[in-house]
């Protein structure tokens, strides 16, 4: 089997002339359009030169020539789209020719190596397979060697010597039609490169002239401004002057009432003084004299409180020294109680010592015998009296005890709380102090 042909990709100097005369083509239309709108705007400042050089403008006469110039902008602008759409559309065309020829030529091309690898087939079977395979010679050879046609007679096939000098045709027409698209594709980049220059060259003459024309206008209107401007100063020159006299003679009326007005203030000022000085000091005087009654009185409360305080302090402390004799008293008194009951118990023992001793010693009918029991029983009596009256003595002593401590725990409470406290010795003493 035969290996197919390498299949070379088209040619795409066609599609890339079309594209340099359709990017020409667009500049062009640019500058076109630059050009146009430069004079657009030229016009419309030469238009806006003042009526007859005197400050005076006609408003019908600058509508005219705002809407002329409008109609004129708007028609350069709807030429230049014009342009510019006719030559996108000229660009586009060429592009499809271009692409169309190449595409031609690609087929034929490919159908004369399709020809040349199966001569059997014949070239209408050929053409459909390449237009199904979509021009990919590859894929044509593949579904051609996978059909089972039947071999076409030799009698059928044209001769080798007939097919050659067509191919050869085919090719030599081709190459003709690129050549001459080549031409014409040089011919018109050449002819836009001249018309775009020539364009450019007029532009440019133009842009001179009217820049000049530019300038003498430019320096005619900074005269013409420079002399008003000059005009202008000396008036306001003028008016400044005589502003400044009127704010001068303005501004010494001003000063004099100011300086009047001020003497008076200055006078009520010091008549208001004199008169504060007087009050104030008539009011240091009566505030001096109340202080010192202030003084009077709150020495007299001070003296008054003192002895109050120095006979409270004596009174506390004469009550302080009768509970300490109170106290001592009871002390003593249970001493003594105490003294009792050790005397009471020694006697009960010795009572106790002796009955044990003569109930060892004699019989139970014995008059000693009971003698001594008579004692201890007696002994023992006393010493149950002498233990009651410490025990009396003694509840007392824990009833005042438990008493004080519940006073001075109400007294630490109310200490704690920030209220007065007084013992109960105190109140009574308050109340007997008020009472007189």
């Amino acid at each position: 089997m035969m290996t197919p042909p390498m299949m070379t990709p088209s040619d795409p100097t066609g599609i890339i002339i079309g594209a340099v005369v359709g990017g020409i083509a667009v500049i062009g239309v640019c500058i076109g359009v630059a050009i146009v709108l430069r004079l657009c705007r030229l016009r419309r400042k030469r238009n806006r030169r003042p009526n007859q050089r005197r400050g005076v403008q006609d408003p019908a006469l600058d509508f005219d020539i705002e809407s002329r110039a409008a109609a004129e902008r708007a028609a350069a602008d709807k030429a230049a789209a014009e342009r510019v759409a006719a030559n996108k559309a000229a660009a586009k065309k060429t592009a499809a020719k271009t692409t169309a020829a190449d595409k031609k030529a690609a087929a034929e091309k490919a159908a004369a190596r399709l020809h040349a690898i199966f001569p059997e087939i014949s070239e209408e079977t050929l053409a459909a397979v390449l237009f199904q395979c979509e021009h990919d010679v590859d894929a044509a050879v593949s579904v051609l060697l996978s059909m089972n046609e039947a071999p076409v007679p030799p009698s059928s096939a044209p001769p080798a010597s007939t097919l050659a000098p067509k191919k050869a045709a085919d090719e030599k027409k081709a190459a003709a039609e690129r050549a001459a698209a080549d031409k014409k594709a040089a011919a018109e980049k050449a002819a836009a490169e001249k018309k775009a220059a020539d364009k450019k060259a007029v532009a440019d003459k133009k842009a001179m002239v009217e820049k000049k024309a530019a300038a003498e206008k430019a320096a005619a209107e900074k005269a013409a401004a420079e002399k008003k401007a000059a005009a202008e100063r000396a008036v306001v020159e003028k008016k400044a002057a005589a502003e400044k006299a009127a704010a001068e003679k303005k501004a010494a009326a001003d000063k004099a009432a100011a300086d009047k007005k001020a003497a008076a203030e200055k006078a009520a000022a010091e008549k208001a003084a004199a008169e504060k000085a007087a009050a104030e000091k008539a009011a240091a005087e009566k505030a001096a004299a109340e202080k010192a009654a202030a003084e009077k009185a709150a020495a007299e409360k001070a003296a008054a409180e003192r002895a109050a305080a120095e006979k409270a302090a004596e009174e506390k402390a004469a009550a302080e020294r009768a509970a300490a004799e109170r106290a001592e008293d009871k002390v003593s008194h249970w001493r003594m109680e105490l003294d009792k009951m050790a005397n009471a118990r020694a006697e009960l023992c010795k009572a106790q010592d002796r009955v044990r001793l003569l109930a060892a010693v004699a019989a139970n009918e014995d008059e000693s015998l009971r003698d001594a029991t008579k004692v201890r029983n007696e002994a023992r009596v006393a010493l149950v009296r002498v233990l009651e009256d410490a025990l009396s003595a003694h509840d007392e002593g824990e009833k005042e005890r438990r008493s004080l401590t519940a006073e001075a725990a109400a007294l630490q409470q109310q200490q704690q709380h920030g209220e007065c406290a007084l013992t109960l010795a105190e109140q009574v003493w308050r109340i007997g102090s008020d009472g007189l």
